[in-house]
């Protein structure tokens, strides 16, 4: 086998996290042509909560997310991502909430805004989820553009909305079983 052929072809950089420790890696070096276009944490169960260090590269991210709804839990339970700035503030938040049979939208800006409840109810106890996010930024306004199970679900735009470039963490609060959790810097 021609080692330098596979090297030209695929590589696989991973880091271990043990006992839920988080290791914040602030850049990566690696010296020749090579584009990286997806990060992927996963393999494996994570507790919440869990925060990732995370931040906007480019005109587009894209986030995939999969998770378990356990049934026993799921009448009370909810799942929230918090998309948090250096001050760990809420950029944006979603919440996928059982009990209420709603995903919710939010920012936090001097103050909670407008909750936004549009869509329907998609998810089921004891089943997985993906929760796909293309994050976009224009001329300093964010657009977040959600998909559930590979299915466009909404757009979340707010008038008091904060620049998504000031996210620099996710936090997943308890309430779920998290899977898996992929950044793509290539949103197409």
């Amino acid at each position: 086998m021609d080692e330098k052929k596979v090297m030209e072809e695929n590589m696989d950089f991973r880091i271990r996290i043990v006992s839920n420790t988080s290791i914040r890696l602030r850049y990566v070096t690696i010296m020749g042509p090579f584009t990286a276009k997806y990060f992927y944490y996963g393999g494996a169960l994570f507790a919440t909560p869990l925060r990732i260090p995370w931040s906007l590269k480019g005109p587009c991210s894209r986030l995939d997310i999969m998770g378990f709804f356990y049934e026993q839990k799921a009448t009370n339970v909810r799942l929230n991502i918090n998309f948090l700035d250096e001050n760990e503030t809420e950029v944006f938040h979603i919440s996928m909430r059982f009990n209420e049979g709603v995903i919710v939208r939010n920012v936090w800006n001097n103050g909670w805004g407008v909750e936004d409840r549009s869509g329907a109810w998609v998810l089921s106890p004891q089943k997985m989820f993906t929760l796909t996010m293309f994050i976009t930024e224009e001329r300093g306004v964010p657009r977040y553009h959600i998909n559930i199970d590979h299915m466009p679900y909404t757009i979340f735009e707010e008038d008091r909305r904060r620049p998504a470039h000031l996210i620099e963490s996710i936090l997943f609060d308890e309430g779920t079983e998290l899977l898996d959790f992929a950044e793509n810097y290539d949103c197409y």
